[in-house]
């Protein structure tokens, strides 16, 4: 549960598409995500800055991309279309 809206991921088998699938997670603290990644071997792109966010890009075993999404330093997360209003990261 993020505040008062239920949360959830939906995952099935789908063979046609497997290795083409895109999941973004919102991620409070993109610097411990790092360490944590590099603390047990898993390989992933360089963090990039965005216009609104920084994002984590990275591929699973399959080929499906995994994007974690924070806060660019010092800033606060927003929606693109709502400025000024916080995504809830966790």
């Amino acid at each position: 549960m993020i505040g008062r809206s239920a949360f959830g991921v939906q995952v099935w088998a789908d063979s046609d598409r497997a290795g083409c699938s895109t999941m973004v997670l919102g991620e409070s603290n993109l610097d411990e995500r790092i360490g944590h990644l590099d603390g047990v071997g898993i390989s992933h792109d360089d963090l990039q800055d965005a216009t609104s966010s920084r994002v984590l890009p990275m591929r699973d075993p399959d080929g499906n991309q995994i994007v974690f999404t924070g806060a660019l330093p010092g800033g606060q997360l927003t929606t693109p279309n709502q400025p000024g209003c916080p995504l809830v990261a966790g």
